[in-house]
């Protein structure tokens, strides 16, 4: 299972709405919500939540990649 690199950066704001994504990554939010299905078939979940944790376990980004600014 591969991300791509687009993937991975909607992964590391999955915290944020689909317009704060498509607003910080310059694409539009029917685009985050595609991106945001892909990644949840790959990584076999139904959330923002489970993706990410799913995502530290596998090691596909640290938690230090992921953007907290609130």
């Amino acid at each position: 299972m591969i991300l791509t690199e687009r993937e991975k950066d909607v992964l590391k704001l999955l915290y944020l709405s689909e317009k704060q994504i498509g607003e910080k990554l310059y694409i539009a939010p029917t685009t985050v919500r595609s991106h945001k299905k892909q990644i949840y078939q790959k990584l076999y979940v139904h959330n923002s939540t489970q993706a990410i944790i799913a995502a530290l376990k596998k090691r596909i980004i640290t938690i230090e990649d992921i953007e907290w600014n609130f």
